[in-house]
């Protein structure tokens, strides 16, 4: 498998996850954990117990929202940072791609009956893509100096060492 294949297979198919996610009607979602997962059901209920509150799938699904973009810019800087166009450029074109897809999926979600389009959940997409491109950038700049002193000249162009 090639290098970029490698890299971009991942990328897709979180995409593509979020893609359906995004269109699937929240009453289909709690359906299903409810059948397949009954211990989420339980662990639910044990939440709702201690907190005094019910939990609303739809407010998790909303809280969701952060770590998925997280996750989603912070491929993408990588993704484009390997291309070696500069992490400015890659940050950028991150937040692009990350904000031209929340807002596809929020507008197809208005249109949909058994979804609806937030405001919130915008504001949520991009302060996630946010994060993600800063924690790239922090990781990546606590790497570049162990870089640089990992590269030794151990020699000058006839092959003599120094």
């Amino acid at each position: 498998m090639s290098t970029n294949k490698r890299h971009a297979a991942p990328l897709a198919l979180f995409m593509v996850i979020m893609a359906v996610l995004s269109l699937m009607p929240t009453d289909t979602v709690e359906e299903k954990i409810k059948r397949k997962f009954s211990s989420l059901v339980i662990l639910k209920s044990n939440i709702e117990s201690y907190i005094k509150a019910p939990l609303d799938v739809s407010f998790i699904q909303n809280i969701l929202h952060f770590p998925f973009y997280v996750l989603f810019a912070f491929l993408w800087v990588g993704f484009l940072n390997r291309r070696r166009i500069g992490f400015k450029k890659a940050a950028f074109f991150a937040l692009g791609i990350s904000s031209l897809f929340s807002l596809t999926f929020e507008c197809l979600q208005f249109f949909l009956a058994e979804r609806s389009a937030s405001i919130t959940d915008l504001l949520l997409n991009l302060s996630g893509s946010l994060s993600g491109v800063y924690i790239y950038w922090l990781l990546n700049k606590k790497r570049g100096p162990l870089r640089e002193t990992l590269t030794v000249n151990t020699g000058d162009k006839n092959g003599t060492n120094r």
